[in-house]
């Protein structure tokens, strides 16, 4: 089994990530950034996906593409086609 990173190591990460670009306050990014939310959800699900449960990850993907009118690559492609 490949190992993974925790998934709470890759937020954390991504939250020091934001702090050294753009210099703000950890509370602004969690509670006000729809690209931080949407890369929580999708982090959230990818964990969910390979412990194996598929239908919860499907469902928080949805979510956040609902919310935020993010689009998957497979419905570009499936929109090119």
């Amino acid at each position: 089994m490949r190992k993974y990173k925790s998934v709470w190591l890759e937020i954390k990460e991504d939250l020091k990530f934001l702090k050294q670009k753009y210099n703000v306050n950890y509370a602004r990014v969690i509670i006000a950034n729809r690209g931080f939310h949407s890369l929580l959800f999708y982090r959230s699900a990818n964990y969910l996906w390979r412990l194996r449960i598929p239908l919860i990850p499907l469902i928080l993907t949805r979510i956040i593409q609902v919310l935020y009118g993010i689009d998957t690559i497979e419905q570009l492609l499936r929109e090119e086609s």
